[in-house]
């Protein structure tokens, strides 16, 4: 078993979302061939669109997969406690509700591949959230990882082969991969046939080897890559790793690939060594996680809510009716508001209560007129005062919390039944979100003219 990350994720457009979800989902693989198993997805595939959909950056998802050998089959409950220990491991600090994952299994090939993706964001504060941060310490967290898991499902160790050249994870999925596959398994052999036969021993040889022998263009030498056109081709590529390196020893690179070829496991002190070091580094991003994210803020899908600071405490959110009066003069917004607490409580919709809720052009169509209803002129009204406005502020982050956690219900929720549930829930709490902060609105605006109009008396 390996973990693999791939290097996808960055999209300026707004709808990124749907590429890599439907590439897993698909019945026919990257060639276009008919898949011999369906795709099997364990989480809610829309909910984790929507997510990456709704970030304004660049970089959006972080995807990969955790691929078995041929021979490595475990069972489902085994897959379902090894997802746990994933989520455990590199979301360390962090409760369910703070991020969206989806894994989805492939089983059309002789192994399992478990793919996933993950929307780059913290979902309480609307941070970037990268679990595969650049740096050789993240490099060795999923290795340490990799390499406890193996042992303790009773696998091989994995050895990497520094002599292998393996294409950009985004080629797989290009129309060319066979014929690029091809090349490099090709260029692979030669060289590693030069390297055994003595030809090659540094990268400077290694260089003029691929120009003089196999009438390979190189471009560029960087520190630790080179970039080479390959005969026939129109684009450079790059190749990366131990074996393009400014000060690669290709001679303890051959006595290492050909152990790579051994399947070994490791020892009770190797495995207590590694065990050590992921459980320093899982600490280590549970201490970051928990003080990037420890001021969370609720926020919406499409970006982060408006900030709001209160100098009281948080008026519960059963106390709406009782605190703000005035606010909810409207028997339309009397409803929506006494469904929403009874869905946040329940789970499920009353149907007695359910008003039709109006769309938001009927709403801002209506403005003038739930102005007049729920704020009506001070001549005829006590006023408004600034601790209503405080309270339905607070209010309104209450229900902001609430849509978090019926975010997270609804992407965990895989029968169809609590779906429904759940989607239902959501569009209540959206509703009732939407009304608050027109009454909101409504009520600076009638602070305002107060204001102004006892300045005038004075």
């Amino acid at each position: 078993m390996i973990v693999r990350i791939f290097s996808t994720g960055k999209s300026s457009g707004k709808s990124s979302g749907e590429g890599p979800v439907n590439y897993l989902l698909n019945d026919y693989d990257h060639t276009g061939a008919l898949r011999s198993v369906k795709p099997e997805a364990l989480g809610n595939p829309k909910t984790t669109i929507d997510i990456i959909n709704s970030i304004d950056r660049d970089w959006k998802y972080v995807s990969g997969a955790i691929a078995f050998r041929n021979e490595e089959q475990p069972t489902q409950e085994q897959i379902l406690k090894l997802i746990d220990r994933f989520k455990q491991t590199f979301f360390a600090g962090l409760n369910i509700n703070q991020y969206n994952i989806l894994f989805v299994l492939h089983r059309d090939k002789d192994n399992l591949e478990i793919h996933f993706v993950v929307p780059m964001v913290e979902l309480t504060t609307g941070k970037q959230l990268n679990i595969h941060p650049p740096g050789t310490k993240n490099i060795n967290f999923y290795k340490s990882f990799t390499s406890v898991i193996n042992y303790e499902m009773g696998y091989a160790h994995v050895l990497q082969d520094n002599l292998k050249i393996a294409l950009p994870s985004h080629k797989l999925k290009s129309p060319e991969f066979k014929d690029d596959q091809r090349k490099n398994i090709l260029l692979e052999k030669e060289v590693k046939k030069a390297i055994v036969s003595g030809k090659i021993e540094n990268r400077t040889q290694l260089c003029k080897f691929l120009d003089e022998e196999l009438g390979v263009s190189i471009h560029r030498q960087g520190k630790d890559y080179i970039s080479i056109r390959l005969p026939g081709d129109q684009k450079s590529r790059r190749l990366r790793g131990p074996m393009f390196e400014e000060n690669a020893n290709y001679r303890d690179m051959l006595a290492a690939s050909r152990k790579a070829k051994v399947s070994v496991k490791l020892t009770d002190t190797e495995y207590q060594h590694q065990k050590k070091i992921l459980t320093e580094l899982t600490n280590e991003r549970a201490a970051f996680n928990s003080s990037v994210y420890s001021n969370a803020r609720p926020v919406r899908l499409g970006g982060p809510a408006p900030s709001y600071k209160s100098s009281s405490k948080p008026t519960p959110i059963t106390t709406i009716m009782k605190e703000i009066p005035s606010m909810a003069n409207n028997t339309d917004i009397k409803k929506i508001i006494e469904q929403a607490l009874i869905t946040m409580q329940t789970g499920k919709p009353d149907k007695k209560l359910a008003p039709k809720l109006p769309n938001i052009k009927q709403l801002q169509e209506r403005k003038n007129e739930i102005r007049e209803k729920a704020y009506p002129s001070v001549r005829k009204n006590p006023p408004v005062s600034n601790g209503a406005i405080v309270s339905l502020i607070d209010t309104i982050g209450q229900v902001k919390m609430s849509i978090q956690d019926a975010i997270a219900d609804l992407a965990n929720a895989r029968e169809p039944k609590d779906i429904i549930i759940a989607e239902q829930r959501l569009r209540e709490l959206l509703e009732l979100e939407r009304t608050l902060n027109i009454q909101l609105h409504e009520a600076k605006v009638a602070v305002g003219n107060q204001q102004t109009n006892s300045k005038l008396k004075i």
